[in-house]
């Protein structure tokens, strides 16, 4: 009687050996194969790497958002830039033509037709320009983003009672501006009422109008006046770019550095798991002949 006790206390034990090894040796088999050595929160609260782990998603997840945006604004820097680029070259162009005018070199009869045909043509280009759209939203109308910036510049003047006006402006006063890091925000926003604009929509409408030397001479100056201004504007674009452009690489060098430490805390270590798969089979091996003895099975009854 008392053998029977002790043999089925035996096997009782010796089949939550079996079980328990059986289990770890599904779980380090599953590690193997997937490379990961946990799947849950759970898993990770076993491992004491639950807080850590958790730490880390969020950041990348916050990294991640912070990338996307700042590429979105990266795009909409250059299209601004390109823009920026095409107004100065041609307002350099006009004022070369501006110069023929002013020197009085060739008819100024066909001067003057030269500068109201080449300046109409100017006018629709900067208004092309400063109505540029990136992915659906106009880049120069500052929050107005679904309303063109400019209005028809090329038939109405914005040079009124000797003043240079923003009337052609259709958006706000609203300048955009990106939140690039938790540190840093970047003020990126080009507006089309900026004055270096204006003057230089009033320099084209003055010459093309001007009747005598000294209007001539006035936009000639204030084209100066308004393609430096031009200048200054791009290069701040510029600057908004490089701001953004270098906080993404750091971010984005920062985003890889934790994905492969979080990949190290939930990775499965190989040669580690590979040595104890190993050890867990010869111990379920061993524990199974050691039940086996007892209680007469084979291993094929008892996986069956």
């Amino acid at each position: 009687m008392v053998d029977s006790i002790s043999n089925l206390a035996l096997q009782k034990s010796l089949i939550k050996d079996i079980n328990d090894t059986k289990k770890s040796v599904a779980t380090l088999q599953k590690q193997i194969s997937s490379g990961r050595a946990v799947d849950t929160y759970l898993d990770l609260t076993e491992t004491g790497r639950v807080e850590g782990v958790i730490n880390l998603e969020s950041k990348i997840n916050d990294l991640d958002s912070y990338i996307t945006n700042n590429n979105i604004v990266t795009g909409r820097l250059r299209a601004t830039d390109i823009a920026m680029s095409s107004i100065i070259d041609n307002l350099m162009d006009y004022r070369a033509v501006m110069v023929k005018r002013r020197s009085a070199v060739g008819n100024q009869d066909e001067m003057k037709i030269t500068v109201r045909e080449v300046g109409k043509s100017l006018l629709g280009i900067i208004r092309d320009n400063l109505n540029t759209r990136y992915e659906g939203q106009f880049l120069f109308s500052g929050a107005r983003i679904d309303q063109e910036a400019v209005g028809d510049i090329v038939n109405n003047t914005n040079y009124l009672h000797n003043e240079v006006t923003a009337n052609y402006y259709l958006g706000d006063a609203v300048t955009r501006t990106v939140r690039a890091s938790d540190s840093l925000v970047v003020s990126y926003g080009i507006k089309a009422d900026d004055l270096g604009f204006q003057k230089a929509i009033a320099a084209i409408h003055i010459v093309m109008a001007a009747e005598t030397e000294e209007q001539v001479e006035e936009a000639f100056d204030m084209m100066s006046e308004a393609i430096s201004a031009v200048i200054n504007i791009r290069n701040n674009v510029g600057n908004a770019m490089t701001q953004v452009t270098q906080t993404m690489d750091i971010q984005e060098t920062v985003q890889t550095y934790f994905t492969t430490t979080l990949s190290d805390l939930t990775a499965t270590k190989i040669e580690e798991a590979s040595i104890k798969l190993s050890n867990d089979m010869a111990v379920l091996m061993g524990a199974f002949q050691s039940f086996s003895m007892v209680s007469k099975l084979n291993l094929t009854d008892y996986l069956r």
